[in-house]
Order: C-alpha cells, then structure tokens, then sequence
C-alpha cells in the first residue's frame, strides 16, 4: 500500500484521486478553478489602467469592472473555503484507513525486532504517520493549487509579452533550483533530528514508568544528567535542521525580491522604447509579482515534502517492513495441541551473543505437569519463549505431536500454547476488560470460573464496582500479586493446551501461592502445564524437573507428588 521516498507518496496522493467525487479529486478540480479566477483580477487592472491612459474610462465601465473584482474576491473565498473542507475530509479518511493497518503491523512485529529497535520508533510512528497524512492530503494539493497558479501566470506573461517572459523565468528557475538543493539538506537534517528524538523521547517513557524505582534508589540525579545529555544532542540536531530551515527561508526571500525587480527594470526600459503599452506593463508587473508568491509556496511545499519523506520512510519500516507474523492464519482453528511436546538438538541465541540455549533435547507428554528451576539467566524465561513461539529457533526443531510446530498456524499455535510472565501488563481498563481482553467470545460464566480459578473472587467482590472497576496501566488499586492473578485468570479462560506459567505466582504469599498452583493443576489435568519457579518448595511438589543451568537441560525423573495429588 505504501512505499518509501516520493513514490510513496505519489502512490497515496494517486489512490485518493480515485473516483470524481472523491475529495482530493474535487480540491484538485477547484485548485484550476482558482488558477481561473487568479488570473482574472489582473485582467481587470490591466484593462482599468489602459482606459484611464486612454481618456477612455467611463463610469459604467468602472462599475462593471468594481463587480467583476467583487465576483473573483467572492468567488476565490468560497472555492478555498471549499478546498479546505475537502482537504479535512481526505485527512480524516486517510488517517481512518491508514491508522489501523499501523497499529496492526506493530502487533505483528516480532519480539525480537521491538528489542533491537526499541519501542520509541513504533510509538512515533503515529506522529509520522500525521506528518505524512497531512502532506498526502494538504501540502500536495496545495503544491497543485500552486503549480496551477504557476502555469497559469506564465501562459499569461508570455501572452503579454515573450521577453519579459523570459528573463521572468529565468529568474524564478534559479529560485526553484536553489531551493530543491537547499529542501535536500533540510530532509537529512530532519532525518537527523528524529533520531535523537526519538531517543528522548524514550528515556522520558521509561523514566515515567520507573518513577517507583528512581525514587526508591535516589537515581533521579544521574537519570537527570542522562535526559540532559539527551536535551542537548536533539537540540544540537534540532539546530543544524532550523539553521537550514533558516537558510533556506532567507534565500526564498531574497529571490522573490530579487525576481520582480529585475522584471520591472526591464519592463520599464521595454515602455520607454514604446514596445509595450502602459496598462500592458502594469498587467506584467501584477502578473509577475504574482507569480512569485506560487513559486514561493512550491518552494516551501518541497521543504515539507523532504521533512513528510523522512517521516515516510520511517512508517514505512513498520507499516511494509520485511518480517511479521503471521498471526490471523488458522486462529479459528478447532484442532487441539495436546499431543506432547518434543526439542531436537535446539538451539537458540540473542542476536550475537552466546547461545542462551544449548543443544536442548527433551521430551513432554501431553498431560505431563513440569517444574522447571535453574538460576537466573539460565534459560528458563527463554525455552519458555521458544515453546510459545515468541521467537524462533536458531537450530533443531520442536515438535507437537507427529508435527513440526513451524507448521502449524501461529495464529492457531498462539490461541493454544500460552505463557503468563511473571510481570503482567495491565491496560487502563476494567477489570473484566483485563482479563477478556476484549474478546466477547467468552461467556461471563467463564470469566468467572477463571476469576475462581485465580482465587481473586474474593478480591474483585472487595472492590466497590466489582470486576467494573478500572485499573490504571500500572495496576492499582491492585497489589504485584493481585496483577499476577490478572495474568493466571487471562490464561485459564483461555483454556490452553499448553500452559507455561513464568515465575507467574512470585509475588504471591506462600499460601495463596499453593492455592492457585492446586488450582491450576486440576483445570490442567489432561493437558500440559510447565511451572517456572525459583522456589524449591513450590519445585518439589511436581513430579518432574527440568533443571536449566547455562543454557543446558538436566532432566530429573522423581517419585514427587503432583499438586493435584497434594491438596
């Protein structure tokens, strides 16, 4: 849909041409009217002025000249007023077409991308996306609008008369000329500016959302010397880019100066020699000056079209970048992943780093309730990802049942292998919201169940408006615990196959701890569950262990009770 660079933007602006009554369509058509009507009123002077010189001017004809002023003037209002209503229109649809297919593409962006990356481009994406919107359905028309006016003040100087017509021209081209040099600086500086922005930008997040922790260790002395060594890079970029702007504005200025001087000077040498007519040399000064203000403008429309092509070219990344999942394909799907679970020979790395996880073999039956221990930065949290397919596998392969995993639908996959973290994400919604996601699918019985199964039924009746009550992105009124359980409800109504619970309960007491792990393991009963914990109590209640230490696997084959044994 979209691409990079102007034929990025030519695609866009194309497609809402499309149909004679869309709305770009129709502020295109009204931009030629309106070079009609600028070509009118010096039409008029011009014949004014050659009726006083000739002692030929009557009242009536200054009447019907003063009415065709006041129809132009009438007429040039009412079609921009028009041409600006449209242009909203096409801004509103394009953002309601475009925004959404952004959004999607950053859920579809792979965990690993959003790391190497960061978050800080994804999120300003929209306000590149605005920046792009608005030259697609605004600046480009107006670069229309003028490139009309343009064209339709030369075909009239050149009517007038083909010397001064030229040495106009000549004038003006210099201008653009300069100026499409000057708009390519300004589009690296701009380029330049985003990216320490950008970086900006996100220490402002993060520091926001870690205010607990800056306050709580003291830090907000060296996390404010690190914002200032930011401020200062983005105001050192911001710099270069407004001295270009800068550069750029006075040599616009000066060529739209220069350009009727030098047209005047010649056109009045040209009426001393009786070449051209007075009213015709006013006409040609009117015109011309005229001429430079479009000129200006497209000017100033290329520097913006340079700024909105930096702008493009980073939505583009997310918008049409190289790798996203896949992950609408089979989410409907009614097969069942309980069949086991088996790693050949896997191995998995961060990038270039050592391998977090080393030639890993292993089996699961369908059914089988697993702890999994080890010390951090073992490789828990990662054999957890791999078997959720949050990131893939460097070498081997994983298998579900007699299936390669790769094979199966992520979509589907997803919907049936589920992992809570350890540290759950809570949006600025109700407490119903949080755990259905939004999903209407599930019945409000089911909600419940899975509110049971969390033990925080007790907890939500607690609360004045119930499972209505609104959290904030940080959680409260909840407790670390409490959020926790957020995470096992999302999970349990969700009714996986696989089930991989990462240091999900850590911030709970050890009683409700037991509770929800017994809780859990019955509603799993049949189907698999994988506990990551650090708790050797909690460990030694499952039947097996996998214990994860550098990256390798050990698996130890006990006579332990399983939970559901236990309570």
């Amino acid at each position: 849909m979209m691409g990079s660079g102007f034929s990025g933007l030519w695609t866009l602006f194309r497609a809402e041409l499309r149909g004679p009554f869309a709305p770009l369509s129709l502020a295109v058509v009204i931009a030629i009217a309106l070079g009609g009507v600028a070509v009118l009123a010096p039409l008029l002077i011009a014949r004014l002025v050659d009726g006083v010189v000739a002692h030929a001017i009557t009242l009536p004809l200054i009447a019907l000249i003063a009415a065709g002023f006041l129809t132009c003037a009438l007429a040039d209002a009412g079609l921009v007023l028009l041409r600006h209503r449209l242009i909203v229109r096409a801004q509103v649809g394009l953002r309601r077409r475009i925004a959404p297919l952004l959004f999607a593409s950053i859920l579809r962006l792979p965990l690993s991308r959003l790391r190497s990356d960061g978050h800080a481009g994804a999120i300003r994406a929209f306000d590149d996306l605005d920046d792009v919107i608005d030259m697609v359905a605004r600046t480009m028309p107006d670069l229309m609008t003028s490139a009309i006016l343009t064209l339709s003040y030369t075909l009239l100087i050149v009517v007038i008369d083909i010397r001064l017509a030229a040495v106009a021209l000549v004038t003006l081209a210099l201008a653009l000329l300069t100026s499409t040099q000057l708009a390519r600086l300004t589009r690296s500086g701009f380029a330049g500016w985003l990216v320490e922005r950008d970086r900006r930008f996100s220490l402002i997040v993060e520091s926001v959302t870690s205010l607990l922790t800056i306050k709580s260790l003291s830090a907000h002395r060296p996390i404010h010397e690190r914002f200032t060594s930011h401020q200062q890079a983005e105001g050192g970029s911001l710099r270069v880019l407004r001295e270009r702007l800068g550069a750029a504005d006075a040599v616009n200025r000066a060529w739209i100066a220069v350009a009727p001087g030098v047209v005047g000077c010649v056109g009045a040498w040209l009426a001393m020699q009786g070449q051209i007519s007075a009213g015709e040399l006013v006409l040609f000064l009117m015109v011309s000056g005229s001429l430079a203000g479009p000129v200006g403008d497209i000017c100033v429309h290329w520097e913006v079209a340079q700024r909105s092509l930096a702008s493009l070219d980073r939505v583009s990344v997310v918008l049409v970048g190289p790798e996203f999942e896949d992950i609408d394909g089979g989410a409907d799907s009614p097969v069942r992943l309980n069949q086991g679970l088996s790693l050949a020979d896997v191995t998995y790395r961060h990038g270039d780093g050592a391998p977090a996880l080393k030639s890993v073999t292993l089996a699961i039956k369908a059914g089988d309730h697993v702890a999994i221990a080890g010390p951090s930065g073992g490789g828990k949290t990662t054999l957890a990802h791999l078997i959720a397919r949050l990131v893939d596998i460097n070498d081997g392969a994983m298998h579900v049942g007699p299936r390669d995993a790769s094979d199966v639908p992520l979509g589907h996959y997803r919907r049936r292998v589920l992992v809570v973290p350890h540290v759950v994400d809570i949006f600025s919604a109700s407490i119903e919201d949080n755990i259905r996601l939004w999903d209407d699918a599930f019945p409000a019985s089911a909600v419940t169940k899975a509110v049971s199964l969390a033990q925080l039924t007790d907890v939500i009746g607690g609360l004045p408006d119930g499972m209505a009550t609104c959290l904030t992105s940080s959680g409260e009124p909840l407790s670390a615990g409490q959020r926790q359980r957020i995470g096992i409800a999302r999970a349990m109504l969700r009714e996986p196959d696989i089930l991989i619970l990462d240091e999900a309960t850590s911030s709970l007491d050890a009683e409700t701890e037991r509770a929800v792990i017994s809780n859990v393991c019955r509603a799993m009963a049949g189907r698999t569950l994988l506990v990551i914990t650090h708790r050797s109590e909690l460990a030694s209640t499952f039947p097996r262990l996998l214990r994860i230490t550098d990256g390798e696997v050990q698996d130890e084959e006990t006579q332990r009770r399983g939970m559901s044994g236990t309570f």
